[in-house]
Parts: C-alpha cells; sequence; structure tokens
C-alpha cells in the first residue's frame, strides 16, 4: 500500500513545480505602456531589441531581460539663471527646452547618454550666464529671442546624435532685481528726456533756419520789386517831362518846372494820405523854394501855426505848408 503521506508530499512539490514553472514562463510576457519604448538584453548584458507600446512576447528571465523603460512624450527641462550684465546690472532669466527621443534612435537615446537631462540643464546654465555677462541691460531685454534661436540650434546639433530631438525652447522675459529696476528705469527716463531735449533743439534750429531762410528770400523778392517800382516810376516820370516839354514849343517850361508840379502833386497826396487816417493829423511841407528864403525861420513859423491849428482844429486833417517867398 501507498503511503498517504508520501503521497500527499509529492503531490505538493508537483503543485508547487507546476506553480513556479507557469510563474517562469509567464515573464515571457512585457506590457509597454503607450508613448513609451524598454529594451532588452541577453542575461541582462547584451542589448537585444527595442519593445515598442503594446503586450510583448519575449524570451523568459533570466534569459531575455527588460533593461530600459523610456517615455517617448516631450519632457521639459528648466533653468533659472542670475548673473552680472556688462554694465554691472543684476538680472536673472528663465529658460526652458522641451525634448523627447526621436522615432528611430531609440537605441541611441536609450544608451548614449548618462545624463541627457542634467547635460543640458548644464549647457543652458552656462549659454545663459555667458551671454549675460558680455551684454548690457538693453541688449539682454532685446536677445531673448537670439537666445532661443542660438539654443535650439546648438541643441539640436549636439543631441540629435544621441537620439534626442529638440521640440521646443523658450527664454523668458529677463528680470532685475526691484532695486535696480527703480534704478534703470530712472536711467531709461533721463535718457528719453535727454533725447527729447535734442530733438526739440533740432527742431527748433530747423525751424529757425527756414525761418531765416524764408525771411531773405522774402526780402529779395521785395527789395526786387522795389526796385522795379522805382524803376517804373522813374520811366514814367521821364516820359510824363518829355511829354510836358514835347507839347510846349514855346520853352515856358523846363523841366525842373515839371519836377516842381509832381513834387506838389505828391504833397496833395500827402495831405489826403494822412486825413484817411483819422484823428487831428497835421503835415509840415518843407518847401523852401531856393531862392534866398530863411529856412529855419519858415520851418519855425510853419511848427507854430501847425500847433495852433492843432489846438482848435476839429477831428480831421490841419494841413501846414511852409513856402519861402521869393
Amino acid at each position: 500500500m501507498n503511503d498517504p503521506v508520501i503521497d500527499t508530499s509529492i503531490f505538493i512539490a508537483k503543485l508547487l513545480g507546476y506553480g513556479m514553472l507557469g510563474l517562469w514562463l509567464f515573464t515571457i510576457f512585457v506590457v509597454v505602456p503607450e508613448k513609451s519604448f524598454k529594451t532588452t538584453s541577453w542575461f541582462g548584458s547584451k542589448f537585444m531589441r527595442i519593445l515598442k507600446p503594446g503586450l510583448r512576447i519575449k524570451l523568459p528571465y533570466p534569459l531575455e531581460t527588460v533593461d530600459v523603460s523610456m517615455s517617448t512624450k516631450v519632457q521639459p527641462i528648466s533653468v533659472k539663471v542670475t548673473s552680472m550684465t556688462l554694465d554691472n546690472a543684476q538680472i536673472s532669466i528663465q529658460a526652458s527646452v522641451h525634448y523627447t527621443p526621436k522615432e528611430g534612435s531609440y537605441y541611441q537615446a536609450a544608451y548614449a547618454l548618462e545624463n541627457p537631462e542634467g547635460q543640458m540643464t548644464t549647457y543652458l546654465d552656462n549659454f545663459l550666464r555667458a551671454q549675460i555677462k558680455t551684454l548690457n541691460v538693453q541688449e539682454v531685454f532685446s536677445s531673448t529671442t537670439e537666445f532661443q534661436q542660438e539654443i535650439m540650434a546648438k541643441l539640436s546639433d549636439q543631441f540629435g546624435e544621441y537620439g534626442y530631438r529638440i521640440e521646443n525652447v523658450l527664454v523668458g522675459e529677463p528680470i532685475l532685481s526691484d532695486q535696480m529696476s527703480k534704478s534703470y528705469e530712472r536711467r531709461l527716463i533721463a535718457e528719453q528726456e535727454q533725447q527729447a531735449a535734442v530733438a526739440e533743439g533740432a527742431a527748433l534750429k530747423t525751424r529757425l533756419t527756414m525761418k531765416a531762410e524764408a525771411e531773405g528770400e522774402s526780402l529779395k523778392i521785395k527789395a526786387h520789386a522795389f526796385k522795379e517800382f522805382r524803376k517804373l516810376i522813374a520811366e514814367g516820370n521821364t516820359e510824363a517831362i518829355k511829354t510836358f516839354l514835347d507839347d510846349l514849343h514855346d520853352g515856358s517850361l523846363n523841366a525842373a518846372s515839371v519836377l516842381q508840379f509832381f513834387s506838389g502833386l505828391d504833397e496833395r497826396e500827402a495831405y489826403r494820405d494822412a486825413a484817411s487816417q483819422g484823428g487831428k493829423s497835421v503835415y509840415i511841407g518843407g518847401n523852401s523854394g531856393g531862392n534866398g528864403g530863411n529856412l529855419k525861420q519858415e520851418v519855425a513859423s510853419a511848427v507854430t501855426a501847425a500847433l495852433l491849428a492843432y489846438e482848435n482844429a476839429p477831428k480831421g486833417l490841419v494841413a501846414v505848408a511852409s513856402n519861402s517867398t521869393k
């Protein structure tokens, strides 16, 4: 007869053996999550293959083991750097890089670099510090786009061969300390006021120069017009005198007589112009006659008479002409 204890022990041993065999065979299944990949190796030492998302089958452990698991999602790295600018201003600037393993380069991404995130962080930190030290505050504020482009180009070139693709680079707005911000703001205001003063001075200089040039041109035009006016008057007088003399063949008039006649016309026009101004106007004619008259005495008499007439004259014209006696 069989011993029941021995039979039970054999059954339990077989059950454990089948269970362990089942667990061992179960290691052939590998679940790879979406947006990720896994690499396997032969006995944990030699790369075998890359497993993409889904339920995958491999050799049972330890023949084939899962070595590296990586996400293919876009990963961010952020760095904040504080440094001194060329004009001794303390400034902070933050930059972030978004990267992901490249399709078809998963082996390089998994094995080429020990710590890709740390190396990218170090590059960002060194690059930003070096750039800030060579620029003044205004140049740093205006160079964020150039920073982004240069970081994108350098990282894509350096890390592309290691299986990574740089999706995007963002460089934030530089930040000054509160004290430096207020100081720089005052400096900008002073510079802007100085530029405004220079611009106003230049505008005033331009206006004055143009005004002077315009006045000069105006005076030239007036002088030319006055010259032409006098020329016309002279030509008219010459023609009038000639007409007078040509029409009188008896010789009773000469050029001097005709000019004296015109002078009388001028005096009468002067009376008319004075009266047109309103109020009490006094006109003193100083015609000495040129034949031995006492000019001083005549002028004095004329002024006295004019003043007396001015006191008693109504609103209008008082005209006193001083003429010498022959």
